[in-house]
């Protein structure tokens, strides 16, 4: 896999996408091989690893009462950034997104298309 790149993970009912991330996130015990993600193993440094791994889950992870500028300011702290790194992050993803028409707008004021495209953001 390519570093810069975004991958999607589809697959039928128990075909395994959930054993795959729970691989990746160092939950599932692999019982051979291993796991690295940018040449980092997850079994001996899983905090390293998954440094740059976004996981979008089913269920939208967006404060709801909050905007989409808020909610990507937050989401970026969490990971580590400062608030001037999380500031510019954050305007970086809207552009990338075509949010920044609906930073100012709360997520549960959003269309249900823009309030997944907010958990790809966040992610």
């Amino acid at each position: 896999m390519c570093s810069d790149h975004l991958y999607l993970q589809l697959g039928y009912n128990g075909s395994g996408k959930t054993s795959l991330m729970e691989c990746l996130m160092g939950i599932q015990t692999l019982t051979s091989g291993q796991v690295l993600i940018n040449g980092i193993d997850t079994k001996e440094n899983p905090v390293a690893a998954l440094h740059n791994v976004g996981i979008c889950p089913k269920f939208d992870g967006a404060c709801r009462s909050l905007t989409v500028l808020e909610n990507l300011l937050i989401f970026c702290r969490i990971k580590g950034l400062t608030a001037l790194e999380a500031s510019c992050d954050a305007k970086d993803i809207m552009i990338q997104l075509g949010l920044t028409d609906w930073a100012h707008f709360r997520i549960k004021s959003l269309p249900s298309g823009l309030q997944r495209k907010v958990s790809v953001a966040i992610a």
